[in-house]
C-alpha cells in the first residue's frame, strides 16, 4: 500500500547514540503496521545485502593457502565463497551463523585480518563497495518491498575513507555520487539524525554501551591516519571528531544526488513525531482507513 512516487529505500544515517538503531526498527514497524511490505537491515547484519559485514576479501593465491592450511574447513568456506576482484569473498560472518557452529578462533582471526573494511586497500574497497551497491539496485528494482538500512551507505564508508586513510572528503563524495546514482531507480531518502546536544547524545550512547564500544573507539580513531595526522590523543581525541562529524556528514550529503532529511530534534519522542509526519507523506496511501480503500473510488496498490 503505497503510491507510486513513494521511496523504496529509506536510509537511517546519523551521529553516535541519535537513535539510529531505534529510529530504523520503528520506520520498519510502522511500515508493517499498515500492511506495506518491508524489509530492515541493521549494522552488524552479517546477511547485508548492500554491505560487507564480516566478509573478507582473499586473493586467490590467498585462499590457496588458507584451505591448505584448514583442510577440514574447506566445504563450508567454499560453499560461501564468490568470486570478485581477482579473487574470493569469504563471508565468515555467515558460517559463524549458521548451523555448522563457531569457526576455530585462529581462522576466524585470519578471516578477520582480510576483511572488505579493515583488511583491504582503499581501491580495491572502493570496487568491491560500488558492484555491492550495484547488485543491490538491481536486485530490488523489481521488488514491492521497502527497505530500510542502517548506517551504511554514510557512516561506514567515512570511517574507511577518512578515518582509516583520511582522504579529502572530495573523494568520499565521489564514491557516494556514483553508489547514490545507481540507487535512483528506487527513490532512496535519506534520514539524517543529528541531535542538537552532541556531547550529551555521546555521554548518554557510553552509559548504554559497554565499556568494551569505549575502549575500542578510541584507537580506531585516534590511532589511525586521521587522528595520528591532527595529533589526537585519548578520549578527548576521539570527541574532538565525533564534534567535528556531522558537519561533515551534512557537507557530503548536500553534495549527493539523494534527497536528505535532516531530523534535529533532541528529544527523542519529539524526533519519533517528526518522522512519523515524514512517513505519512512519503506513503500516503498508508493512513487511509480499511473503510475509505473499500470506498467506490478509493485507491489501493
Amino acid at each position: 500500500m503505497y503510491a507510486a512516487s513513494s521511496p523504496r529505500l529509506i536510509m537511517v544515517e546519523g551521529t553516535i547514540g541519535s537513535g539510529k538503531t531505534t529510529t530504523a526498527t520503528r520506520v520498519h514497524r510502522w511500515l508493517g503496521e499498515r500492511h506495506i511490505a518491508a524489509e530492515l537491515f541493521l549494522e552488524g547484519d552479517v546477511h547485508h545485502p548492500a554491505d560487507y559485514e564480516h566478509t573478507a576479501w582473499l586473493s586467490m593465491d590467498d585462499w590457496v593457502g588458507l584451505i591448505t592450511r584448514w583442510p577440514a574447513f574447506r566445504p563450508s568456506l567454499e560453499a560461501v565463497r564468490r568470486p570478485a576482484d581477482s579473487g574470493y569473498l569469504v563471508p565468515y560472518g555467515v558460517l559463524e551463523d549458521s548451523s555448522t557452529g563457531r569457526l576455530p578462533d585462529a581462522l576466524y582471526a585470519e578471516l578477520a585480518s582480510r576483511s572488505v573494511y579493515d583488511g583491504t586497500p582503499l581501491d580495491r574497497h572502493r570496487r568491491l563497495l560500488a558492484d555491492r551497491w550495484r547488485v543491490f539496485a538491481q536486485s530490488r528494482q523489481t521488488s514491492a518491498r521497502v527497505t530500510i538500512l542502517e548506517c551504511c551507505f554514510l557512516q561506514n564508508p567515512l570511517m574507511k575513507f577518512v578515518v582509516q586513510h583520511d582522504v579529502a572528503p572530495s573523494v568520499l563524495v565521489e564514491h557516494l555520487s556514483g553508489i547514490a546514482e545507481a540507487l535512483q531507480p528506487l527513490r532512496p531518502i535519506v534520514l539524517y539524525l543529528a541531535p542538537p546536544d552532541i556531547e550529551g547524545t555521546i555521554e548518554q550512547a557510553c552509559r548504554e554501551r559497554p565499556a568494551q564500544w569505549r575502549d575500542g573507539i578510541v584507537p580506531y580513531i585516534v590511532g589511525q591516519a586521521y587522528g595520528r595526522a591532527r595529533g589526537l590523543h585519548g578520549w578527548e581525541g576521539v570527541l574532538t571528531f565525533l564534534r567535528q562529524r556531522p558537519g561533515l556528514e551534512c557537507e557530503i550529503l548536500a553534495q549527493l544526488p539523494v534527497r536528505t532529511v535532516t531530523i534535529a530534534d533532541g528529544v527523542a519522542t519529539q524526533r519519533w513525531d517528526r518522522v512519523k509526519t515524514l512517513l505519512s507523506a512519503w506513503f500516503p496511501l498508508a493512513d487511509v482507513g480499511d473503510d475509505e480503500k473499500s470506498q467506490p473510488g478509493g485507491t489501493a496498490s
